[in-house]
């Protein structure tokens, strides 16, 4: 019980105030970009994407990778259980990925652990596609996205740490 309190206080630390969005910054190897993008709960820089990742990660997320997590849409996904819904987007003109968050009014702490399980599966499934076992023979220019190191700078951001095995 003393675990879910330090959980509780942890999570709610980092929950935004107000808004629908919780915008998170976006990292390139080690720094804070400057772009102006899609404003998002998620986000990891990387140094090239291809347009084909979205349709990659359409399939990924019917395929239903999360548990509790169900697609609803063209990249949309919603959390029965805490209400949390979530968009993926892929914006190849800035080698961005990652999640937009619609909390219906408020960042509710079921809404932010659920969000966080979704985003490190998410960045799991990216880590994989950028730098994974079975791309190891592909170069890195024709991979999906690149570089895997992208996702670890981004995982950093997420207001909760992976969920250990």
């Amino acid at each position: 019980m003393r675990h879910f309190a330090l959980l509780i206080g942890v999570a709610s630390a980092f929950a935004p105030p107000h808004g629908v969005v919780a915008r998170q910054a976006c990292v390139v190897q080690g720094e804070e970009c400057t772009h102006e993008g899609i404003e998002a709960y998620a986000a990891v820089q990387f140094e090239s994407t291809k347009p084909s990742l979205r349709t990659f990660l359409k399939l990924w997320l019917m395929g239903g990778p999360v548990r509790g997590w169900r697609g609803v849409g063209e990249l949309k996904a919603v959390q029965d259980d805490s209400g949390a819904t979530a968009e993926i987007f892929v914006e190849p003109e800035t080698n961005r990925v990652g999640l937009i968050a619609d909390d219906g009014g408020g960042m509710e702490l079921g809404k932010t652990v659920q969000l966080c399980v979704l985003a490190h599966a998410l960045y799991d499934e990216l880590k994989d596609i950028a730098g994974g076992p079975d791309v190891a023979e592909v170069e890195p220019a024709n991979r999906l996205c690149y570089p895997p190191s992208a996702v670890d700078a981004a995982r950093e951001q997420l207001p909760l740490p992976q969920r250990p095995e």
